[in-house]
């Protein structure tokens, strides 16, 4: 490993060898270390390439063949060109773990306590110490790494930092709203100025995170591709609510609220009958309990009466369960109607997206592989809207 390499090909050095990322270190060790990002049932979706061998692939993804055949339900390690395959994963180096690495300050010899805090005695989450606040004691324990070398990577790290928003600070259209098609990882947005333009797109951040170690979901996307495919999208949903010659559909939906209305009515109705007759057996049960003190009947009778009273009533508790169940699902599907036209008819054709508008419309959008073939990329899109 040459000196004044870049996290990339630090991050891509160590996957390649096969160096364990810190927290299995420690487990393998044998040190009593959790850590809650560590996702210890990865799966990556991968779509074989051309000249691609499981041995290959088994190998660049610290899997082995066995457990991929196994896993696929493959017979053999045959496989072809754009066949989709699912790989267990072991736990692989990002550059984020390797810029937090080159920042802490432990490394020369500095110690840095109370970095978080519980909330109080009543709340036990933790949360964040500010810098300024935290105990610092330089010079603590021997450092592994000289100052005036952690001045200069400290320096680079200011220098070459990215900022999120843009000139004006404003959140991005699409954050936190792109996820991978392949690894469903989220997409992470990048851009570059070219003249007095800036242009922006998207690329797996599992692929991005790891040196391409990750995923083979290579091919960017630019954002306002993402911009014309939605907008395309959500102004096809309102055509076919303001199309005309569906109004005999309408009329049918109308019937299915309707009919969700009445079946919801049925069910109240039948849940206030269950609850009186619930009522009115566990009152037989208590004057039972008085007819057996004052001897009106015997033990046979008591035990009789009252064993088949406690069956009718676990009968009517378990209908009752089922009704509430029911009523939950008919008066969630009664609402998601209900918002669905309470936003469409907001709209009847829009110009231009803007997050508000995407935020009503659209939960996820799941950017697949390009297919340099036909020139298309897959995209599905996860609505907030009854489509």
């Amino acid at each position: 490993m040459q000196v004044g390499n870049g996290a990339t090909k630090i991050c891509s050095y160590l996957n390649e060898n096969k160096i364990p990322i810190p927290s299995i270190y420690k487990h393998q060790k044998g040190l009593k270390f959790n850590c809650p990002t560590v996702k210890y049932d990865q799966r990556i979706t991968y779509q074989v390439e051309k000249g691609d061998s499981l041995v290959a692939i088994a190998d660049k993804y610290q899997s082995t063949v066995k457990e991929i055949i196994q896993y696929n339900s493959i017979e053999s390690e045959e496989i072809t060109e754009g066949q989709i395959i699912i790989i267990p994963v072991v736990h692989v180096w990002r550059t984020n773990t390797i810029y937090n690495l080159l920042k802490n300050e432990v490394y020369i010899g500095t110690l840095i306590q109370h970095k978080n805090e519980i909330i109080s005695y009543k709340n036990k989450k933790e949360r964040t110490i500010p810098k300024e606040q935290r105990i610092v004691v330089p010079h603590c324990h021997e450092a592994i790494i000289d100052k005036e070398t952690w001045n200069i990577v400290s320096a680079r790290f200011e220098r070459y930092r990215k900022v999120k928003s843009n000139k004006k600070g404003e959140i991005s259209l699409f954050s936190g709203k792109l996820k991978c098609g392949c690894c469903g990882h989220a997409l992470y947005r990048d851009y570059h100025e070219r003249g007095n333009k800036t242009y922006s797109y998207w690329l797996c951040g599992n692929r991005y995170g790891t040196a391409k170690f990750l995923c083979n979901n290579k091919k960017l996307v630019n954002e306002q591709e993402i911009e014309k495919i939605i907008l395309d999208e959500i102004n096809k949903e309102l055509n076919i609510y303001y199309d005309k010659s569906l109004v005999e559909e309408k009329y049918y939906e109308h019937k299915v609220v309707n009919s969700l209305e009445d079946e919801i009515k049925l069910l109240q109705k039948e849940k206030k009958e269950l609850e009186n007759n619930i009522s009115k057996k566990q009152n037989t049960i208590s004057l039972l309990y008085e007819d057996r003190a004052n001897g009106i009947i015997d033990l046979t009778e008591f035990t009789m009466i009252k064993n088949k009273n406690s069956i009718d009533i676990g009968h009517f508790q378990e209908r009752l369960k089922n009704i509430e169940s029911e009523l939950l699902d008919l008066n969630k599907k009664k609402l998601e109607k209900y918002d669905t036209e309470k936003i469409l008819k907001k709209y009847k054709k829009i110009e231009s997206l803007t997050r508000n508008i995407l935020d009503e419309f659209i939960s996820k959008i799941h950017i697949g592989y390009y297919n340099s073939e036909t020139k298309t990329r897959k995209m599905e899109i996860e609505w907030n809207i009854s489509t």
